[in-house]
């Protein structure tokens, strides 16, 4: 039934004897699979005849269809029904006939035997002449979606009435279009309901950046928690971004990234050693597991190789202790270790075993071009000597040279150097 179904009457047209019934059952439904069974009442005490002009009392019984002669339909009100769970009595829109064979078998809503004088054979039953509709209270349904946000506005409407839907995106999506029956990026969108109409409203991660502290709104509000309108959302002057606890006013880094935030992790590093004993015992750097950079951790230094975790090259002879002991095997804290009296880094920039005592430069006499540079140079003053490729961009190349009230002598090679010029200064004291 396309409509919803209020106050109804059914008609059957067999008969014109006002007690020559022949009875039916009436059900309903919201959705064509449960149906509600109006309540029905029968007092007629004994059988009746078949076909029995005068064998029924019409004032004995109640909620049959066919209670009255052809022509007069049987009223049915809505409110009459047994609350189910299953009925949304708003929108009736199926309508089930049961016939009632009328021998006594069948009882009605409160256990009585219904009889009636018209008997069912084979295929015959009861005569359904239409359905009428006394208050029809018909309505076309908005149904709306959204993830991310809400929309609101969803409902039933009269045919031809204007329904306003207005979109709330949750914290950190935005609004972007309408789709389903609708479609565009109106907000508020006004809809003519002149059918039923079926509307998603569909969202996207907000990028823009309200507070300007170098996150989107999104991920200040879906991956962070963050207030996307705050910078520092807590107040412990640094901004969202660059707070590794961006909700802890009493942490701001996380050094070691372990979830432990500096204030609070008594090493910072996470090297084995303590904030304390860096700083007091061994003045390495408690921020950094490599205080010198020489790809040796600081403990590493101190209890396995026992060279200086402060000082990246602890024997000074041309290689860091980490390349020292991890790629050339030599020992870091002695300069030659083959005792061939070249320095282990001078031997490795040369192409000689620094663990080989007989690999070694050899005595081989290089000369090399250069320029000699001088100038006058009084005393009290000072100068700065630059160099150019092209006379046009000059760089320093050393500067604060005290006067000596004489000649000044430098030697600057020009190898591999096709171009290259010299000038001095006098700097201002």
């Amino acid at each position: 039934y396309n409509h919803s179904f209020f106050n109804g009457r059914l008609a059957n047209s067999c008969f014109l004897s006002d007690y020559n019934l022949e009875l039916a059952f009436v059900e309903v439904s919201s959705d064509g699979v449960n149906f509600v069974r109006f309540p029905a009442l029968s007092f007629t005490a004994e059988p009746v005849g078949p076909y029995d002009p005068y064998g029924m009392d019409p004032t004995d019984i109640d909620g049959f269809a066919g209670k009255y002669r052809a022509g007069f339909g049987t009223p049915f009100d809505l409110a009459s029904l047994p609350a189910s769970a299953t009925l949304d009595p708003q929108h009736i829109r199926f309508v089930r006939i049961v016939d009632i064979v009328g021998d006594g078998g069948t009882l009605d809503s409160w256990g009585q035997p219904i009889y009636d004088p018209t008997p069912t054979y084979g295929s015959g039953g009861f005569d359904l002449d239409g359905i009428g509709v006394i208050h029809q209270n018909v309505k076309v349904a908005l149904i709306t979606t959204a993830q991310h946000g809400t929309v609101t506005g969803a409902g039933d409407y009269t045919p031809g009435s204007t329904a306003t839907l207005t979109v709330t995106a949750a914290p950190g999506y935005a609004f972007t279009t309408w789709s389903g029956d609708v479609s565009g990026t109106a907000n508020p969108l006004n809809l003519v309901m002149d059918n039923p109409k079926s509307v998603t409203a569909n969202f996207a991660p907000d990028t823009n950046d309200t507070d300007g502290d170098g996150l989107t709104n999104y991920q200040e509000a879906v991956v962070y928690g963050t207030d996307p309108t705050k910078p520092d959302t807590d107040g412990d002057g640094m901004n969202d971004k660059r707070d590794a606890f961006p909700l802890d006013p009493t942490e701001t880094l996380d050094t070691d990234h372990d979830g432990i935030g500096d204030n609070a992790d008594p090493d910072d590093d996470n090297d084995g050693l303590s904030d304390a004993d860096e700083i007091n015992i061994y003045h390495t750097n408690p921020k950094r597991a490599d205080s010198d950079g020489d790809g040796l951790t600081d403990p590493a230094e101190l209890e396995t190789h026992h060279t200086n975790p402060n000082l990246a090259d602890t024997d000074n002879d041309g290689l860091s202790d980490g390349a020292e002991f991890t790629t050339h095997h030599t020992n870091p804290l002695v300069p030659d270790t083959d005792g061939d009296g070249f320095l282990d880094g001078y031997e490795v920039q040369t192409g000689k075993s620094p663990l080989d005592l007989a690999d070694h430069p050899a005595l081989v006499a290089e000369a090399r071009t250069a320029i000699e540079f001088t100038f006058p140079a009084a005393l009290g003053k000072v100068y700065r000597i630059e160099d150019s490729a092209d006379l046009a961009t000059w760089a320093t190349v050393e500067s604060g040279i005290a006067g000596t009230g004489a000649q000044i002598q430098r030697f600057y090679s020009i190898r591999n150097t096709a171009k290259r010029y010299f000038r001095v200064e006098e700097e201002t004291p």
